[in-house]
């Protein structure tokens, strides 16, 4: 649509291999609000910053002087050069080379430092430990992260993050200093204002969110390991279950689970885990596992239930329990019932 494409921008697009590389790309012709290069190109102070950029002539001034205007209110050579200098400035943010040396800078050396927001010390008190904080971001835990961006969204902390200037600023230069000369000077002072103003900030914002999605990432990942362990822990401690889908008609269907609460053998026959067992050979089963018994709360429960106590033959201290435990699921139904409430999906646990 700009009619800007060519055959070398084509190749670089096709050739990109991430949306940042892409992005970089396309940064030189993305519309732009109005910016200090914008208002100096409008003032026609660009040639004199491909002048400046060159490099080859000694004397700047006496080149930015052809370019004073009172109508284009440029009213000294020293204000044309400042405004070549933004335009500049511009175009080094905008070199891929220079944007992807310094963003492996900002990876490898960031540093991360949080300071305590001017007149916050009281009320900030939980974020202490950050009031004087500084650790590269990359080998921050993700908890430390989390909670320094947490106590900068409140307003308690001021937080920065950056790589030694000076190794940022030797890159840039190495890159676009090519002339011990005026120009040269030009260019530097350029890449300075660009670096900090420009280049600085917007890698800060790529590596704040590359940090931020890495520690959510890694919390969230802590988060479920700690809740699967939670969730695959025995319920009923170290017991053996023997979990009975009841039924007459098709029989009932079994499943063991060992005292891990991994999913164990029906020391009944190869084929158990899928066969309708009969009365008799439960029976047999939860004989042998002597432990607990999990029945799926159907209509034949209680009639299973009944049949089960008398062959694990529970001890005094467990009947007692059990007649606990059956109070409280005579309270919960009622309750429920009274409610409204369905339990046909509910389990019961004895031991």
């Amino acid at each position: 649509e700009q009619g800007v494409l060519t055959g070398e921008l084509e190749k670089q697009i096709e050739e990109a291999e991430s949306l940042t590389e892409l992005e970089d790309i396309y940064l030189p012709y993305k519309p732009k609000r109005k910016t200090r290069a914008t208002i100096a190109k409008a003032k026609g102070l660009e040639p004199l910053a491909k002048i400046i950029m060159t490099q080859k002539h000694a004397d700047v001034e006496s080149q930015a002087i052809r370019f004073v205007s009172k109508e284009k209110e440029v009213p000294t050579a020293e204000d044309a050069i400042k405004g070549a200098s933004d335009i500049v400035a511009e175009w080094i943010n905008e070199n891929k080379f220079a944007r992807e040396k310094i963003r492996r800078l900002f990876v490898r050396k960031a540093i991360i430092e949080s300071k305590v927001a001017k007149g916050k010390e009281t009320e900030g008190d939980k974020y202490q430990n950050y009031f004087e904080w500084s650790e590269p971001i990359m080998r921050e835990p993700s908890h430390r992260i989390l909670a320094m961006f947490r106590g900068e969204k409140e307003g308690f902390l001021k937080v920065k993050v950056a790589p030694p200037e000076d190794e940022a600023l030797e890159i840039l230069e190495r890159q676009f200093v090519k002339a011990d000369n005026e120009s040269g000077d030009c260019v530097y002072d350029a890449l300075v204002d660009s670096y900090k103003r420009l280049m600085q900030p917007s890698m800060e914002t790529e590596v704040r969110a590359l940090a931020k999605e890495n520690a959510d990432t890694y919390a969230i990942r802590v988060f479920a390991d700690n809740l699967r362990q939670l969730l695959m822990a025995s319920p009923l401690g170290q017991k053996t279950v023997l979990a009975i889908d009841p039924g007459f008609a098709s029989g009932c269907k079994l499943v063991c689970l060992d005292k891990q609460f991994r999913l164990g053998r029906v020391p009944v026959g190869d084929d158990c885990f899928t066969c309708k067992c009969r009365w008799p050979v439960w029976m047999i089963v939860a004989k042998q596992l002597g432990e607990s018994v999990a029945v799926d709360r159907r209509c034949w429960s209680v009639v299973f239930e009944r049949r089960t106590r008398p062959t694990l033959a529970p001890s005094d201290r467990d009947k007692k329990q059990t007649h606990e435990t059956r109070d409280g699921h005579r309270q919960t139904r009622n309750a429920r019932r009274a409610d409204g409430c369905d339990r046909s999906d509910k389990h019961v646990v004895f031991p």
